[in-house]
């Protein structure tokens, strides 16, 4: 066996000292542009909100109908054709589902009790339980 030895000794090796570059000394650059401040940015405004959904008055429901019903263009000597649903829907600028809606609710008489200024029936709603 060989012996134990009595006390290590570290050895330790010459390094030359390193560049100073070689450390990190600073703040790491992204690749890619630089970031524009705040203040430098061309910012458009926000939109103003749109509600998509409109609530119309029975009496314009019934004028847009009256409107579909009845021939009102000339397109000729003599023959005056009524307007296509297309053409009214263009005109009026209104979804083709809510002339359709109406065009039903008409003819099952819901427009007849209600008022010209109202806009929905007074007894609609939830049914209490």
């Amino acid at each position: 066996m060989p012996p134990k030895a009595v006390g290590r000794s570290k050895v330790q090796p010459i390094l030359k000292p390193l560049p100073a570059n070689a450390f990190y000394t600073g703040i790491k650059k992204k690749p890619g542009l630089k970031r524009k401040l705040l203040s430098e940015k061309a910012r458009t405004p926000p939109k103003p909100f749109e509600n998509p959904y409109w609530l119309y008055d029975v009496s314009y429901k019934l004028r847009i109908l009256s409107y579909w019903d009845t021939p009102l263009i000339p397109s000729g000597p003599t023959t005056m054709p009524k307007p296509t649903r297309g053409e009214v829907i263009q005109r009026f600028r209104i979804p083709g589902s809510n002339l359709t809606c109406w065009h039903k609710e008409e003819v099952e008489g819901k427009y007849i009790e209600l008022r010209k200024s109202q806009q929905r029936v007074s007894t609609g709603g939830r049914r209490r339980k």
